[in-house]
């Protein structure tokens, strides 16, 4: 059984995967850009991760200052006593996977405590993070529909849609891309018809900035309710043939 766990953020193809080029071969990309038919502006970028990745033997920390300080800004807060694993960072989230480990701190906090300055920072790190055009019909979506056919493949695979943030619905998300995204997924199950769906937008309470930890991850509260409807649902899932 395959799970795909996605949302509007990580679909987005406004910003590829760091680690993309370490993941897909070259040959896919390039195959991927021929089929889109893409400017030559995006190519260029999309192209350039690779000879990146292979400089990256060489010097280890090529393109990627802000985890370089991130990390040096978690080491001067243990040197002070605190460590900064408890506030929140750009790498994103971790699993503890066989560990009874504690949430850290950002992870129960809301963001609708945020000052609005606070918000606006965080928007606008957001928006300059992007690379590319916002949209869905791109490198990302190729990649996700590979994961589902592949996952076809071995058995029954399972997608997951998770919501993101009344704030980043806002803030980033406009009807016309909401519609777009909805369209592409609407499109992949459309061609993958034995895979088996579950939205969770339809949680009232998640279209509450109180439920999430940062724009586009839930905080513990959050995740009770995605994980409560979860559960119910694959509970009643008819058995396998």
């Amino acid at each position: 059984m395959t799970f795909l766990v996605v949302s509007a953020y990580d679909l987005d193809e406004g910003m590829i995967c760091d680690f993309r080029a370490d993941i897909v071969p070259f040959s896919e990309t390039v195959r991927t850009l021929w089929q889109t038919r893409t400017d030559w502006k995006d190519i260029k970028t999309a192209v350039s991760q690779y000879p990146m990745t292979w400089l990256r033997t060489l010097f280890p920390t090529l393109g990627r200052s802000r985890g370089v300080l991130g990390k040096l800004k978690d080491n001067l807060g243990r040197l002070r006593g605190h460590s900064g694993r408890n506030e929140e960072t750009e790498a994103g989230p971790t699993l503890d996977l066989g560990k009874n480990a504690v949430e850290a701190a950002f992870r129960k906090g809301k963001i609708s405590d945020w000052s609005e300055s606070q918000m606006a920072g965080k928007v606008a790190a957001m928006k300059a993070g992007n690379q590319f055009p916002h949209g869905f019909n791109w490198l990302k979506r190729s990649a996700f529909e590979r994961m589902v056919q592949q996952g076809m493949r071995s058995g029954k695979t399972i997608i997951v849609v998770l919501p993101v943030s009344a704030a980043y619905t806002s803030q980033i998300m406009s009807a016309d891309l909401t519609q777009r995204f909805n369209n592409e997924l609407a499109e992949i199950r459309q061609r993958n018809p034995e895979s088996l769906w579950l939205s969770l937008y339809d949680i009232p309470e998640l279209a509450s900035n109180d439920n999430f930890c940062d724009l586009v991850h839930m905080n513990v509260h959050g995740k009770e309710l995605v994980t409560a409807r979860f559960q119910t649902w694959l509970e009643h899932l008819p058995p396998s043939p």
